[in-house]
């Protein structure tokens, strides 16, 4: 026999003791990869639900807005008209219509019975702000009837003044807020007026509303655009916070899209809650 080669038993009986290990070790990785399998598939039931702490005071609520700010509530018993119990301060009401500091505030019920919010202000508001309250047969709805900031209004107010919104409704348990949004590419400026861009602002703040639209050209238009944004024409993306969840759908929003009736979910773990709070951090407003 040569020196450095085993007999041929001895060969056998080698891979005979191999096969055993390698055979565990297979078992193991097999254990292992249904552990893991298992643990991926009941993470989404085992994450915890974020919720965004809606009394968080924005830095610009210190400078923009006046807790203080008296109401006139002529005569209005606007608990019951809210459909609440107990007193509702000046200071909830303030916050509800996102009146900024210096501003005049009247509520009063207008034609259809909803209370309403008129805020004026002499350098921030152009004409007026009209917010009203109303009940619909689940819940009750807050709707954003005019926001009309001046041109030299400090950037983020608007989105400040949202935040301060959402806050009071979460206390006085309003479920939704409406509004339409003005502006796009059926509504050119005015010579000389301001552009109207709620339809693209609106969404950014965690408005939301189907696209495309229910009358209009806007599937047909939708079809021009094969493949940017993904999604589009090919229908896959159905609403405008799917739309936004890139830059490539914002881009195509601020130059194609158009005016609608939008809704915001005030549930502190909603996403419409959830972008608004990204939206601050990323401008630099929350603090």
């Amino acid at each position: 026999m040569r020196a450095g080669i085993a007999p041929r038993t001895s060969l056998v009986a080698s891979k005979q003791s191999l096969r055993r290990p390698i055979s565990r070790l297979a078992d193991s990785a097999r254990r292992v990869r249904g552990d893991m399998l298992g643990a991926f598939h009941s993470s989404p039931a085992t994450m915890p639900v974020q919720r965004v702490d809606l009394s968080h005071v924005l830095p610009y609520e210190m400078t923009y807005f006046d807790d203080r700010l008296t109401v006139d509530r002529n005569d209005l018993d606007i608990a019951a008209c809210l459909g609440v119990d107990g007193d509702v301060s000046d200071e909830l009401l303030v916050s509800l219509c996102g009146a900024p500091a210096g501003s005049d505030i009247q509520v009063y019920l207008d034609c259809a019975s909803r209370l309403t919010f008129s805020v004026t202000h002499p350098g921030l508001i152009r004409s007026e702000n009209r917010v009203s309250v109303l009940q619909t047969h689940d819940a009750s709805v807050l709707e954003l009837g005019t926001v009309d900031l001046a041109d030299n209004a400090v950037a983020g107010l608007g989105a400040a003044m949202l935040w301060r919104i959402v806050r009071a409704c979460d206390r006085l348990k309003i479920a939704r807020i409406s509004a339409f949004a003005i502006g796009g590419r059926k509504a050119p400026p005015e010579p000389g007026g301001p552009r109207l861009c709620g339809y693209y602002a609106w969404p950014r703040f965690g408005f939301d509303a189907p696209i495309p639209g229910l009358h209009g050209d806007e599937a047909a238009l939708f079809q021009y655009f094969q493949g940017y944004p993904v999604g589009l024409a090919d229908g896959s993306l159905r609403s405008l916070r799917a739309l936004y969840a890139t830059r490539s759908g914002r881009d195509f929003w601020r130059v194609a899209g158009s005016h609608r009736v939008m809704t915001f979910n005030v549930a502190p773990d909603g996403t419409s809650v959830l972008a608004l709070q990204r939206y601050l951090i990323e401008k630099g407003i929350y603090g």
